[in-house]
């Protein structure tokens, strides 16, 4: 039994040499059909690896400094927004600046009652739109004004001239007029919608003062819609 076990390893041995012998014979052959010498092709393989591993590599180097630029692009994009922004803001501040200067500053008012330029824009309702009037005074003594303001608005109807005013035009307004009290200016801001086929065209805003004296400012404009408004009265 146990010589029986013996031949069988020997077999065993004998039968995995002869493979591998017949393999190693089997792969000579080929190169030799090729005309391949056997360390050079094994060269040749690791080679290739190598070249394959450091084309992954640039492949993930150019990826990384592709993302690397979009970042710095959406970055400097942001940075300009942000900028843009702020020059936006610190102009509104200059002019609200302006503004408050020329309340302190008399001489640079025309004297007694007077009328800031209007401002319209646009709600994103159809046809409506919100308006913003100044009304201001300069005095050496600045006493509360009281008086009104009036609007109108002139346009075209199918070709023919209408006016219409504040009551006309706004549903929350029951009269035609705004009261005033101010000692040195008063903000006025509401709302108008236009009839339909109403084609606006000229804007008239009149000021009028009872106290301490009468006195009348009349501002008018062509009908101008602006972005937003500006920050003078704020």
């Amino acid at each position: 039994m146990r010589l029986r076990e013996i031949q069988v390893l020997v077999f065993t041995l004998l039968a995995a040499v002869i493979l591998g012998v017949g393999v190693f014979l089997g792969q000579q052959a080929a190169y030799s059909g090729m005309g391949v010498d056997p360390g050079e092709f094994r060269q040749l393989k690791r080679d290739n690896a190598s070249l394959a591993q450091q084309v992954q590599e640039q492949e993930r180097s150019a990826q990384l400094q592709q993302d690397r630029r979009e970042v710095d692009v959406a970055a400097l994009e942001m940075v300009r927004r942000e900028l843009s922004e702020q020059r936006g803001e610190i102009a509104d501040l200059e002019q609200a600046l302006n503004f408050y200067k020329s309340i302190m500053a008399p001489e640079a008012l025309p004297k007694g009652l007077s009328l800031r330029p209007v401002e319209v824009v646009a709600t994103g309702l159809p046809r409506e739109y919100r308006y913003r009037v100044v009304a201001q005074q300069e005095a050496r003594k600045h006493s509360v004004l009281i008086g009104d303001l009036a609007m109108e608005l002139a346009g075209s109807v199918n070709g023919e001239l209408q006016t219409l005013d504040l009551e006309n035009l706004s549903n929350s307004q029951n009269s035609d007029v705004i009261p005033l009290r101010f000692r040195y200016f008063q903000v006025v801001e509401g709302s108008v919608t236009l009839p339909e086929g109403f084609e606006p065209l000229e804007l008239t805003i009149t000021a009028r003062s009872t106290k301490p004296n009468k006195a009348e400012a009349r501002l008018q404009v062509p009908w101008q819609v602006q972005e937003k408004f500006s920050h003078v009265g704020w």
